[in-house]
């Protein structure tokens, strides 16, 4: 196969420019390597030779620059940048690569052929200004020294001119597509033929770069207010005002003089947190006072509350706990519902998330994410013009949804270019790493909605349409049984028929899943018709367990627990920096 067209489709070659490397020195095994620079644009030749089997010890490799001419007479474009570490491997590494995954950022790895260190390259879905790029690679070059990593050799090496080459990966790949060193995918840790990085190798949205360099400056905060166990999670909004009316009735008789200033702002931040509207926030405050034993309402009060609602809206973060420290009382547990507004857009994408056709291998994974989204929308979720705003982690969503952490970056990928999802803009506080799920203006329209007492019924509460999560995998039930299950949870008992029709299929194609599910006894089928056993959920946890799905949620979870306090670690060196900082400059 000629693998000439995907090297450089991956690493054009500048003009003007490229390196080579050539043998050592007659006599001198031990030399530093002697790299030349020719002035022209590689050749045909010049990738062939880097690819052929010859050049696997060194001699012949190819390198480029990564600037090309633009569009636009006397700028200069970049279509990938790359990071040169003489003395980390990649699992040294790994906390980096991480913290750009909480980006959107993909990265691939290649090692060293000398056994140190190696490169970290990320390839852009459009091109940059030089000077754009240039910011991009200094913004990673800065997280990898607050996550105490060397700092590393950049590629575009300057804002302006040709900069400094670097020598390609997949040298001597003609052999097997592999070559001495290929690029490697860091989360699964395999190697990627150079014949199939056209699919393999995922292209950054300039986005997730821009939203980079911001907080490569200010790094948002992790938030660690938050301990309550699941047993205390509230699932729906009648759930919330229950949790706010006893909150209220708990602060009543300690609604002070000299604490209910404190106790207004941090009444409010709680009630916000839990979806409460803020109108009725304020008037349940107006209440606290006038029932007071000296009832007064002054100006600043309200004032002190208004601002508080603001902020929220606005996406700030509020210090809830410490007006309650201040006041001197207990905080409650600080558990958080989504608005109800937030809560009936989410049902009216539940609903047509279920009769939607999810096409292609990855259909099945990409229904599981969006579903998982809308799960979590349905606790973290937030109303804003184009829909419902969620804050979680790709990891957390990884483990919800049942699937590898790179899977999700791709899913997210796929369900952004079908339109169902975006990536939010703003970038600060809580509203960083948020993503949108999207509705259209005609379907609100359209959507006759529950009434407000109807949704404890029919959002997350128990026994209601749960999200069936099944991994992939050889003995597992793959992810269209969670569909079918579901299915057949709302029509039972019911034909397979119909519960084709519920899924927008052929009842042909779901004949062999249906099969599998009643060999597990998942399913009982009485005729032609089938239902859920009485005891589904002890068999399903059965289940999960015998063909190891248990397992490796167990190890997926551990995995992203490291990577996640590495990342802790890094916000923590970050503050006491800033704390450095500020009492020098005091």
């Amino acid at each position: 196969m000629d693998l000439i067209p995907s090297l450089q489709e991956l690493f054009p070659s500048h003009p003007g420019r490229h390196i080579k490397l050539l043998p050592n020195k007659v006599g001198d095994p031990g030399s530093k390597k002697r790299i030349v620079t020719i002035r022209s644009g590689a050749s045909e030749n010049d990738y062939a030779q880097h690819l052929s089997a010859e050049s696997t010890q060194g001699p012949g490799a190819l390198g480029v620059f990564p600037a090309h001419p633009g569009g636009v007479a006397g700028s200069w474009i970049v279509w990938w940048v790359a990071l040169d570490y003489d003395t980390v491997d990649v699992k040294g590494l790994y906390p980096l690569i991480s913290t750009l995954e909480d980006f959107g950022i993909y990265s691939y790895w290649t090692a060293g052929t000398t056994g140190r260190g190696g490169h970290l390259y990320i390839f852009f879905n459009e091109p940059l200004l030089q000077d754009q790029a240039h910011k991009v690679v200094i913004a990673i070059a800065d997280v990898s020294e607050h996550l105490s990593l060397p700092r590393p050799e950049m590629r575009p090496s300057s804002s302006a001119g040709p900069g400094t080459g670097i020598l390609l990966p997949y040298r001597g790949a003609e052999r097997d597509g592999y070559g001495a060193n290929p690029l490697i995918d860091p989360v699964s840790g395999n190697y990627i033929p150079l014949e199939n990085t056209e699919e393999e190798v995922y292209s950054t949205g300039i986005e997730s770069l821009f939203a980079l360099t911001k907080e490569s400056k200010s790094y948002r905060e992790i938030n660690t207010a938050s301990s309550s166990s699941e047993e205390d999670d509230f699932r729906t909004y009648a759930e919330g005002l229950e949790a706010w009316q006893e909150e209220v009735r708990r602060i009543e008789p300690l609604w002070t003089k000299n604490r209910r200033q404190d106790l207004a702002l941090g009444l409010t931040a709680y009630g916000l947190k839990l979806g409460v509207p803020p109108a009725r926030i304020r008037s349940d405050i107006e209440a606290l006072e006038e029932n007071s034993s000296e009832p007064e309402v002054p100006k600043r009060q309200e004032d002190a509350v208004d601002r508080t609602v603001r902020r929220h809206e606005e996406g700030e973060r509020i210090a809830g706990l410490l007006y309650y420290r201040k006041a001197g009382v207990e905080p409650p547990p600080y558990n958080q519902v989504a608005p109800l507004e937030a809560l009936l857009k989410l049902q009216l994408l539940r609903d047509r998330a279920s009769m939607r056709l999810w096409k292609g291998m990855a259909g099945g994974t990409n229904r599981d994410v969006y579903l998982t989204l809308i799960e979590v929308g349905q606790k973290y979720g937030k109303p804003y013009d184009r829909g419902v705003e969620v804050s979680t982690s790709t990891r957390d969503l990884a483990l919800k949804a049942r699937v590898s952490h790179n899977s999700v970056l791709r899913s997210l990928e796929r369900l952004k270019n079908a339109g169902l999802v975006e990536r939010t803009s703003g970038s600060k506080g809580t509203r960083s790493g948020s993503l949108g799920l999207l509705i259209e203006q005609d379907a609100l329209d359209c959507y006759e909605f529950p009434a407000e007492a109807d949704l404890k019924a029919r959002v997350g509460a128990p026994n209601s349409e749960s999200v069936l999560r099944f991994r992939w995998g050889a003995g597992k039930l793959g992810k269209l049984s969670g569909a079918i299950l579901e299915a057949i949870h709302r029509l039972q008992p019911s034909t397979r028929p119909e519960i084709a029709r519920a899924l927008n299929r052929k009842s042909r194609d779901i004949k062999r899943q249906l099969k599998k599910l009643e060999e597990r006894g998942l399913i009982l089928r009485d005729g032609d018709t089938y239902l859920l056993p009485p005891n589904f959920e002890e068999i399903l946890q059965e289940s999960l367990s015998l063909d190891g799905t248990l397992q490796t949620d167990k190890r997926h979870e551990q995995v992203y627990e490291m990577q996640r306090e590495a990342h802790y670690v890094f916000v923590a060196r970050q503050q006491a920096r800033r704390r450095e900082r500020g009492a020098a400059g005091g």
